[in-house]
């Protein structure tokens, strides 16, 4: 069974990460997977932000706590170049793009802060995705649809020789 969040994020699905030391081993937190299809900007403490909006799902690794959520902010860079997808999509309609990622931490060797950074490794290629293939082939004959029209096309003189 799953539990609902409002937004997933490293904190909500893993909670506060105690703070690494160099030489700690890196660590594997997290496994999302998502839909993104919009992005909301704003400005916070920290500064501006971007948060991905569409279908998501977080399995933590430690726990095995599976959560979903219909809004995600991912480590950067990985959040800003998924955004960057959505935003720069070539499609007129909604742009959905699909991904799935293994988050985890590593210790960063820098002096204060947290004494870690995250890492990102794709387990597939975030791409952009026609949210609406699947239903086409349930329904090929939806009026006004491109193949529909063309398929009319090609019937017509079909029909005329019939006549």
């Amino acid at each position: 069974m799953s539990t609902l969040k409002r937004k997933l994020s490293v904190k909500e699905v893993c909670g506060t990460l105690p703070r690494m030391n160099a030489g700690d081993p890196s660590r594997s937190l997290m496994h999302i997977i998502g839909k993104a299809n919009r992005v909301k900007e704003g400005v916070g403490d920290f500064g501006p932000w971007q948060k991905l909006m569409g279908q998501f799902e977080a399995v933590n690794l430690e726990t095995g706590e599976i959560f979903v959520s219909p809004q995600c902010i991912l480590p950067e860079p990985m959040n800003g170049m998924i955004a960057g997808q959505i935003l720069n999509a070539e499609s007129s309609a909604a742009p959905v793009i699909d991904f799935a990622l293994e988050i985890g931490v590593e210790a960063s060797g820098k002096a204060g802060g947290t004494g870690y950074e995250f890492t990102t490794r794709p387990l597939v290629e975030a791409r952009e995705t026609d949210a609406l293939a699947e239903l086409r082939k349930h329904v090929p004959k939806l009026i006004g649809a491109p193949e529909a029209e063309a398929e009319a096309e090609a019937e017509a003189p079909k029909k005329a020789k019939k006549k």
